[in-house]
């Protein structure tokens, strides 16, 4: 659609003002998918690091962000994005989702090992169990 456009407006001086709102219309889709996307990356890499805190939220604002996805069709193969932010952003998740189970399993490791601190593991792993229900 916009290559036939573009060779439209190369032939006529009505189409080039057609051209004009609609890479106008696309440039302001993309600054604002941009503005999203840092949201959201700010967002993951505080999950990553520091845990989920409001899983559902956060979901909907990824679910929200990945249902752009169909605008990457609006751009040159080059200038394509959102669809690999999305991924991305599901990739921070799945690494924060492997970190969690592993320190689950090591705080029931602990619980069962009788040579340490079951106390700490045990409090260790109420913190993973709550973080384990905001990520379902």
């Amino acid at each position: 659609l916009c290559d036939v456009s573009r060779s439209l407006g190369a032939n006529s001086d009505a189409w080039k003002r057609v051209v004009a709102i609609s890479d106008l219309f696309i440039e302001s889709v993309k600054s604002m998918i941009r503005i999203e996307y840092g949201k959201l990356d700010e967002m993951s890499q505080s999950a990553k690091e520091n845990g989920v805190r409001d899983g559902k939220r956060e979901a909907q604002k990824l679910q929200a962000f990945d249902s752009f996805c169909w605008f990457d069709d609006f751009l040159p193969a080059k200038d394509k994005f959102v669809a690999n932010c999305s991924i991305g952003f599901a990739h921070s998740y799945a690494d924060r989702v492997s970190y969690v189970r592993k320190e689950a399993l090591e705080s029931l490791r602990q619980i069962q090992d009788s040579t340490c601190e079951s106390a700490s593991a045990a409090s260790n792993l109420k913190i993973i169990l709550q973080e384990m229900r905001e990520i379902s």
